[in-house]
């Protein structure tokens, strides 16, 4: 009786012990596990982070990229305006040239009419003397000489008689001077005090500065 109940203690101090043993087993293995878990979401939460800095680094990176790109862009489309607007100038400018190269070409074609009436219209509110000597271009010296002179002499200069006559004063002894002037048409007045200069280049120079930007609004309307 005495072994029975004996081996009835014994048995239930090694089941006692078993249980503290699984339960210390149980134990060890749940914090193994949470130590594993709880090492796995850190390294998850490292790994999420290392990607976000990644990312944001990327992210810069493009940024400056963009920018410097667009610096670049914007440098180059500034050059390239800048070029274009001078060759737009350039041609503008050309062009307008031509149109008063044109009516140069047509200055140049006056009939001893237009001449006349040229000179006179130059000159009739002028105050002369009336002795003033007018220059030409080697090429107009005889054209002048036929269309203002009746062939008189003065002073071994062709005397510009007709001319007096249409500017209305008989007392005037106005001169052509024999050496030419350096100019492509019109005609130059040399007197004591001054001279004036009616020369196509001069009429041609002042008709620019105040025509040009007109002349080209009608040219280029609507350009850009």
């Amino acid at each position: 009786m005495k072994e029975d109940n004996l081996l009835m203690q014994t048995e239930e101090q090694v089941t006692e012990k078993v249980t503290i043993y699984q339960k210390i087993e149980q134990k060890g293995q749940n914090d193994a596990l949470a130590i594993l878990e709880a090492g796995r979401e850190k390294a998850e939460q490292m790994y999420a982070s290392m990607i976000n800095e990644a990312m944001q680094d990327n992210q810069k990176r493009l940024e400056k990229a963009r920018q410097a790109n667009a610096s670049m862009l914007k440098g180059a489309q500034s050059q390239f305006d800048h070029s274009l607007k001078q060759y737009t100038l350039s041609v503008k400018k050309e062009l307008i040239d031509r149109v008063f190269k044109r009516l140069l070409e047509k200055f140049k074609a006056f009939s001893d009419e237009d001449i006349r009436r040229y000179v006179v219209e130059r000159i009739k509110n002028e105050n002369l003397s009336g002795t003033e000597t007018l220059k030409v271009a080697p090429s107009d010296y005889d054209r002048y000489a036929r269309i203002f002179s009746s062939g008189r002499t003065l002073n071994g200069m062709v005397l510009l008689d007709k001319l007096s006559n249409l500017l209305g004063n008989f007392n005037y002894q106005l001169t052509l001077a024999k050496d030419g002037a350096n100019i492509s048409g019109g005609f130059q007045v040399i007197g004591s005090f001054y001279d004036l200069d009616f020369s196509y280049d001069a009429l041609f120079d002042d008709l620019k500065r105040l025509y040009e930007t007109e002349l080209a609004t009608i040219l280029f309307d609507g350009d850009e």
